[in-house]
């Protein structure tokens, strides 16, 4: 299973003229693993307010996740507003509850 590949949307935009964003700095990871769910989060340094979305990939099936929800670590660690987590559980992948 490949879990993972970072991009943006920018939540609201249809479209944004490249040459007045900074280039992408990503930086993410995979925090909690359990039976149910993988979880973690993602965000892009250079626009700290930019909703990141996650791909998980898996056989032939995949799922794009928002990194929106909010995680005090991030917040005290001054990751932008702290709003940049994600869950994803792997029924949703079409995976057995354990994963596997």
């Amino acid at each position: 299973m490949k879990l993972f590949s970072l991009f943006t949307r920018k939540a609201g935009t249809t479209s944004d003229t490249a040459d007045t964003k900074p280039p992408a700095e990503y930086e993410g990871m995979v925090t909690h693993v359990n039976d149910e769910y993988v979880a973690g989060w993602a965000w892009n340094r250079a626009q700290p307010d930019e909703v990141v979305e996650v791909l998980a990939e898996t056989g032939g099936s995949t799922k794009r996740v928002r990194a929106d929800r909010s995680l005090y670590m991030l917040l005290k660690k001054r990751m932008g507003s702290g709003n940049h987590s994600f869950k994803i559980r792997y029924a949703a992948l079409g995976m057995p509850a354990d994963g596997r």
